[in-house]
């Protein structure tokens, strides 16, 4: 297996993660192995408990099927029944290693059975290379989580993941949990409304009891199944790329790799939705919280990948309905658009038909974006411009689509003004206004960050302040 060189940042997180300054100085080494495969590690928040193999339901002796698969076979169980209901295996051994074949073991199951869904049923397994087959059936187009729970923490057990299609007679293989160290395995699928088989197999060590459950979840988001830790399963996430999921069970674990592209090093992430999502970041080697509603950014290495989950915020009941958003950026190359404005009504705009003419108020907006033209949120904008002969300015944000707005409340007139008259058109009939305005200003919009930077990125457009319009006459 290759080893895994964790992310680390060169000083600590400070709270709110507001690290413009911080440098994310590694990533995780994602080289491509034949026969393995690296995987982040798991914090004790995924494993809490370990659950008692006692309290299992035995599996029915009438629940023995004749589905032969397509190979020899060993016969297996005859237990009796009790019952126990649970939505998920847990143990209390963090994982630390994980492989995962590229091609499924040849199935060699003797019997197999029809069980039903979100039942912890109990076995046994003592023979390396023995196999036993559960068939379960799957109503509608669901996420399938398998999960096997071993009681000896010596022995290695494998579960595999197929999709039965009865028509053809044929088994397709969709996911194995293979780790070479911890007593629970899982496999995640989405299937169409099949049955499925889960196949374990004790691979080394005496074997004995375990449990397993299948489960199925039909309210899940696009991006699932996105629960594995293993890097080659989670799914790859451009900068940009707004990511809208939801926890489709109490135990759901959703990852995400995020990838820088060639040209850029800096990440800006922002999360929101329903705050009974908890998101992270795999960070010096350990997930750390994200908070909700604020522009985070740190500085990495150009083409890196970089990790984030997202899990039930601790003893808070989530809703499959309710949706969490991520989304990320990279720095800020130039500005897709620039204006301004005023909301003011009824002004003759007959000064300087290029310029903006304001009474009460002006506005500037724009859109900024980096170098793929994706949006970028979290960007500091200078907005600077005079009023009556003063300087004023505003610093804002842009929000997620990259968007910012400036306001500002425009006085009476003061100081020097101009008054000229002007007619509405050059035919007749036309109207006289006599207007009293100040000379046009220079609105400037730039990034905060490149403040006293000579050959920074200013846009400039330029106002009229209209200090008075009086209606003269009409000429025929």
């Amino acid at each position: 297996m290759k080893s895994l060189r964790v992310i680390t940042l060169a000083s600590a997180l400070i709270a709110h993660l507001s690290f413009a300054t911080t440098s994310i100085t590694d990533q995780a080494n994602v080289s491509a192995d034949i026969s393995s495969d690296t995987y982040i590690e798991l914090s004790n928040i995924e494993i809490i408990d370990k659950l008692s193999l006692v309290g299992a339901r035995h599996i029915p002796k009438n629940s023995k099927t004749n589905f032969t698969p397509p190979a020899p076979f060993k016969p297996a169980l005859s237990l009796t029944e009790s019952t126990k209901k649970v939505g998920s295996l847990m143990s209390t051994n963090p994982e630390d290693a994980n492989t995962v074949s590229l091609t499924p073991h040849q199935i060699n199951c003797a019997i197999a059975y029809n069980l039903s869904e979100n039942n912890v049923y109990l076995d046994s397994i003592t023979t390396i290379g023995e196999q036993h087959c559960y068939i379960m059936q799957l109503n509608q187009q669901s996420k399938v989580v398998g999960q096997l729970l071993s009681e000896d923490t010596t022995s290695d057990f494998n579960l595999y993941l197929y999709q039965y299609d009865p028509a053809q007679g044929v088994l397709n293989h969709v996911d194995s949990s293979e780790k070479a160290a911890g007593i629970i395995e899982r496999t995640y699928a989405v299937l169409p409304q099949t049955s499925y088989i889960l196949v374990a197999e004790l691979m080394s060590g005496s074997g004995g009891s375990i449990n397993f459950i299948g489960n199925s979840y039909s309210n899940y988001d696009t991006f699932e199944p996105n629960d594995s830790d293993i890097i080659s399963k989670i799914p790859n996430i451009a900068v940009g790329q707004t990511i809208i999921g939801n926890l489709d069970n109490p135990e759901d674990l959703d990852y995400f790799a995020i990838n820088l592209n060639n040209t850029e090093a800096e990440l800006k992430i922002n999360i929101s939705g329903n705050e009974e999502h908890q998101v992270e970041f795999f960070n010096a080697g350990a997930w750390q919280i994200l908070p909700h509603n604020q522009a985070l950014s740190a500085n990495g290495d150009v083409g890196a990948t970089y990790y984030m989950r997202v899990l039930a915020k601790p003893n808070t009941a989530t809703s499959a309905l309710n949706n969490y958003q991520i989304n990320t950026s990279n720095a800020f190359h130039t500005f897709s658009d620039y204006d301004v404005w005023t909301t003011d009504q009824n002004l003759t705009n007959l000064v300087n038909f290029y310029h903006t003419e304001a009474f009460s108020n002006l506005s500037a907006s724009g859109k900024v974006v980096d170098a793929n033209g994706a949006p970028v949120f979290g960007e500091q904008i200078v907005v600077a411009t005079a009023v009556n002969g003063e300087q004023v300015h505003e610093i804002v944000t842009t929000n997620t689509a990259g968007q910012f707005l400036a306001s500002f409340d425009l006085p009476r007139c003061s100081g020097d003004t101009i008054i000229e008259e002007r007619a509405s058109n050059f035919g007749t009939p036309r109207n006289i206004w006599k207007i009293e305005y100040k000379p046009a200003q220079v609105i400037e919009m730039y990034p905060a960050s490149q403040i006293g930077d000579s050959n920074r990125d200013v846009r400039s457009l330029h106002y009229i302040h209209i200090c008075k319009e009086t209606f003269i006459k009409t000429i025929r």
